[in-house]
């Protein structure tokens, strides 16, 4: 089975032990301006401090071209100064703009030449706390190597007195001896853990540790111990309100009771996860197993109605997800229970159901796929008459939709030319209207060059009339005075 929650806490812990190590970080970083003050060293050390914001800003606006830089700058500058505390800084900066760029092997080796400069430069928090980031990176592929790791970071905390890092690394320790299948060792480092995470009340790797001894009893058959380790578990998870972790344990000690042969207190702890999985909506993916476990326990107690639904479940859930397997896993297990012609209602009867329910509701896209769905299960019967008819069906379905999607595209085409038609009538209209305008214009323009040209020649012959008589008087005056 594995271990118990271990892959949701190991991506949650990765998280928060990333996140821990940067503010750890900063804090180291922060305290180093206090501690370099003599002269020649403390406008370095103000330089650096600046550098580290500068990188910080970077970093966080995902600028990793220019925070590499920074960082560079930081190793140069600090090492020259010997201040090898931001060397140290500068190489763990460099390890997270590779992790950033999924650099998996720059990541590591900066990350290593950080813990030298981290004990040189008296920070030996800083040291474990690579370690563990080390460890913790190369736990899928070399447990050997990531259990160096852990077993060096859990020496430094050990000097320091850092009991909540040493319980983190107690776990992982833990771990790498599981996956090795050292289950002695395993079962030590959890049992260490536990106990030091109790005295510190930190409840998430206490829940961890005692889940995983639980686990580690149930494969070595000592199922009571195992069950008092997962009530533990239980107990303390219920505790802290995070109900959503919960369910697997229930679902463990489920397994210890079954394997026991306990079967009522089996059937209780896995209704309890079923009711526990209903209620938060986190675990779905066991239910199947819980279904299947719950089915043969009640096929043990001769009561095949009862599993017969809860085969039926695990069938209609791996059907709707896909799971052929678990399918095939269910079919068998109704096969065990029925007569095969009755499995094979049970079938014909889930699809049917679901056919008339999409019948019922208008799917279309639900009929095709049922139709489709009840064609393929004759076939794989033999039943060739049947899968013909169920087949006509869809073609019929998949005509009538295709004939209904012609006719809507019509319908809009013609919609589309009917608007074109109005809009090329008013386009014309307007065209009408604007050319008599135009014509009404040239009409007007030309009355009124007319009278403009006739008023001139009138103001002309006026203006010329009016010169002749004025010459004609001005001749006579001088006619008159002549005499």
């Amino acid at each position: 089975m594995g271990l118990i929650l271990g892959k949701a806490f190991r991506k949650d812990f990765n998280a928060m032990l990333l996140c821990s190590a940067v503010i750890s970080l900063l804090l180291i970083s922060g305290q180093l301006s206090a501690q370099e003050n003599h002269p020649g060293r403390k406008a370095d050390t103000l330089e650096l401090v600046r550098l580290e914001k500068a990188f910080d800003s970077l970093f966080n606006s995902k600028q990793s071209g220019a925070a590499r830089t920074i960082a560079d700058s930081m190793i140069i500058l600090a090492n020259r100064s010997g201040i090898y505390k931001y060397v140290a800084a500068g190489y763990f900066n460099l390890s997270l703009v590779e992790k950033s760029l999924d650099n998996t092997e720059g990541f590591t080796e900066n990350l290593e030449k950080s813990i030298p400069w981290f004990l040189k430069g008296g920070e030996p928090a800083g040291a474990a706390m690579a370690h563990t980031i080390l460890g913790q990176a190369m736990m899928p592929g070399n447990q050997v190597m990531a259990l160096e790791h852990f077993s060096a970071s859990l020496e430094i905390r050990q000097q320091l007195g850092d009991s909540a890092g040493m319980a983190g690394n107690l776990v992982n320790a833990g771990d790498a001896h599981y996956n090795t299948g050292n289950m002695p060792d395993a079962e030590n480092y959890y049992r260490q853990a536990a106990k030091i995470a109790g005295l510190t009340k930190n409840d998430r790797v206490r829940v961890y540790a005692l889940t995983n001894l639980g686990e580690i009893n149930l494969k070595m058959k000592r199922f009571e111990v195992s069950r008092d380790y997962l009530k533990d578990a239980l107990a303390l998870q219920m505790k802290t309100g995070n109900k959503r972790r919960a369910y697997p344990i229930l679902k463990a000690i489920g397994t210890a009771y079954l394997e026991e042969g306990k079967t009522d207190s089996a059937r209780a702890s896995f209704e309890e996860a079923l009711v526990l999985i209903s209620n938060t909506g986190a675990g779905e993916n066991e239910l199947l197993q819980i279904y299947t476990q719950l089915g043969m326990i009640a096929k043990a107690e001769g009561d095949t109605a009862t599993a017969g639904q809860y085969f039926r479940q695990t069938l209609n859930i791996s059907r709707l997800s896909g799971d052929t397997e678990n399918e095939e896993l269910a079919l068998s297990n109704l096969k065990a229970i029925a007569p095969v012609k009755t499995v094979r209602d049970y079938a014909l009867e889930n699809l049917i159901e679901s056919l008339n329910n999409a019948i019922a509701s208008g799917d279309r896209n639900g009929r095709l796929k049922f139709y489709a769905a009840l064609r393929d299960l004759h076939n794989r019967r033999g039943n060739n008459r049947s899968a013909n008819a169920f087949n006509r069906e869809l073609q019929a379905l998949e005509d009538t939709i295709q004939a209904e999607n012609r006719a809507v595209k019509l319908a809009l085409l013609q919609a589309r030319y009917e608007a074109m038609l109005s809009e090329k009538e008013m386009l014309l209209a307007a065209r009408q209207k604007l050319s008599a305008e135009n014509q009404r214009s040239k009409v007007a323009h030309r009355r009124n060059t007319v009278i403009a040209l006739s008023a001139s020649l009138i103001l002309s012959l006026a203006i010329i009339a009016i010169l002749l008589l004025l010459l004609r008087k001005r001749k006579k005056n001088i006619n008159g005075n002549s005499g």
